[in-house]
């Protein structure tokens, strides 16, 4: 910076000096005619010297003064380059910065898609384990009641069979005639009922037990023991067949809801890890705009300065052209009374 500012200074110098120093060598010339040949012819010769030492000291003015220039002018390329290519490096950063905040932009809102969704998820899977929860009270009613109907028509099989075997002791030398349970009883309409609240594996159960029941008591007097008790027996089966669906319907339902809860509490970590992704992407956005505002501050920056270096390059460049344009103006003064002097060393010769 000094040395550029010195060679400015010996730029301003030279031409101040050519300026205020100017010779008008023709005027000089032009007086010697006044003087006598061989004074004339002497002081010629002297001051043709005296023109060469001052051509001389005219030249090295030039040769320095180019070189000044040349400095000058390449100092200030060299200035404006570093400033370009740091205007350069700040904008390909932003351009950087920007594309990554694009990519910021995408992935938050990728992630709000899946806040969404898992949402969505969750409650899906709740208004599931409601419905599950309804559907498993409806059938734990469906079969209790099945349960309660097998146990009134054990009783009623049971209370016939201790009738049968009344019969056959106490009452066996009467002629008593007592109407069967199971015949006048509504036993097989419930047992034809109890088809549709029970699974598939009783429905062939109570099916053979409505047969028979329907062949027991055809006098309508009390059935057969035997095929009474078999009865009692089928029931009793259906019952635990029954109760062992009510233990798996419960399990089944547990099991549903608590692969629906796994979905839900699934679901909660997701959304949960979406939203400290949105929060540090939004983090670093927000840094990233702080650091693309802090570049464009220095592209402005640089930019000013830039432009300061073009306008001293151009006050150079026109000092330099002033410079170049006196100094050749004195030389082509120079070769004119050069050759003035040639004229007058040759009249004055004759």
């Amino acid at each position: 910076m000094n040395k550029t500012l010195n060679l400015l200074a010996i730029l301003l110098i030279l031409t101040c000096a050519n300026s205020i120093q100017k010779i008008s060598y023709s005027d000089i010339v032009s007086n010697l005619v006044q003087l006598s040949d061989d004074d004339g012819l002497s002081d010629l010769n002297v001051i043709a010297e005296g023109f060469e030492a001052s051509n001389r000291l005219l030249t090295v003015y030039k040769s320095r003064g180019v070189e000044a220039c040349a400095v000058l002018n390449q100092s200030a390329v060299n200035s404006q380059n570093y400033l370009k290519g740091k205007i350069e490096n700040f904008q390909s950063i932003i351009a950087v910065i920007e594309k990554e905040n694009l990519e910021i932009e995408e992935n938050i809102n990728k992630e709000k898609n899946t806040i969404e969704e898992e949402i969505e998820k969750i409650k899906n899977a709740k208004d599931q384990i409601e419905e599950i929860k309804r559907e498993e009270v409806t059938k734990e009613k469906e079969l209790t009641e099945a349960v309660q109907v097998l146990k009134r028509l054990k009783n009623l099989a049971t209370d016939e069979l201790l009738g049968a075997e009344q019969k056959q002791t106490e009452m066996k030398n009467f002629n008593v005639q007592v109407i069967s349970f199971i015949q006048t009883s509504t036993f097989t309409q419930n047992l034809k009922g109890l088809m549709k609240l029970t699974g598939a594996a009783n429905r062939g159960l109570i099916s053979t037990l409505i047969l028979l029941a329907s062949r027991v008591g055809k006098q309508e007097t009390y059935a057969n023991p035997e095929a009474v008790r078999k009865i009692v027996e089928m029931v009793d089966k259906i019952i635990d067949n029954t109760q062992i669906k009510i233990t798996q319907n419960t399990f089944l339902t547990e099991e549903r809801i608590l692969g629906l809860n796994e979905i839900i509490q699934t679901s909660r970590s997701l959304i949960s890890a979406s939203k400290e992704e949105i929060e540090r992407s939004q983090s670093n956005q927000t840094a990233n705009h702080k650091n693309i505002n802090f570049f464009k501050n220095d592209i402005i920056f640089y930019g000013k300065a830039l432009d300061a270096r073009v306008k001293r390059q151009q006050f150079s460049q026109d000092l330099c052209a002033k410079q170049t344009s006196i100094v050749q103006s004195h030389y082509d003064e120079y070769v004119n009374t050069v050759k003035h002097i040639d004229a007058l060393k040759a009249d004055l010769s004759q």
